[in-house]
C-alpha cells in the first residue's frame, strides 16, 4: 500500500506507516527548528536587539541573550538529531541506507580535494 499526502503542492510518498510516521517527525523538527534559527541569528544582532529594547516589543524580549542564543543552540541540535534519525529510520525502512555510505565518501572526497587544493596554492 502506498500512503500519499500533499503539503504545500508537494506529493510525499510511503510505502509503510513507518516511513509516512518517519516523513511526518523530520518535516516537524524541520519547521519547529525554523524560529530557533531566526533567534539565533537575531540574538547576535547588537544594533538589532538595542533598538528593539527601546519598542514596545522588548516586553516580549529576555534580558539577556546569550540565555536566549544558547537555549536557542540546544532547540536546534534537538530537532536536528531528531530530524536526522527519523531519515535514516525511513532510508532503512526502504532498504537505502547505502544512501549515507555515498553522501559521507562524497563529503569526505570533497573535503580532502579541498584541502589539498589550498595546500597547493
Amino acid at each position: 500500500m502506498v500512503y500519499i499526502i500533499v503539503i504545500n503542492g508537494r506529493p510525499i510518498l510511503a510505502t509503510s506507516i513507518l516511513q509516512f510516521i518517519c516523513i511526518c517527525i523530520a518535516r516537524s523538527c524541520a519547521y519547529f527548528m525554523c524560529p530557533a534559527l531566526v533567534m539565533v541569528y537575531f540574538s547576535k544582532l547588537r544594533a538589532t536587539t538595542s533598538f528593539l529594547a527601546r519598542t514596545p516589543v522588548s516586553m516580549f524580549l529576555q534580558g539577556d541573550s546569550h540565555e536566549l542564543h544558547l537555549y536557542c543552540g540546544y532547540t536546534i541540535l534537538f530537532f536536528s538529531v531528531c530530524h536526522t534519525q527519523a531519515h535514516l529510520t525511513r532510508w532503512a525502512d526502504q532498504g537505502n541506507l547505502h544512501i549515507c555510505s555515498l553522501i559521507i565518501s562524497r563529503a569526505s572526497r570533497d573535503s580532502s580535494s579541498s584541502s589539498s587544493s589550498r595546500a597547493a596554492s
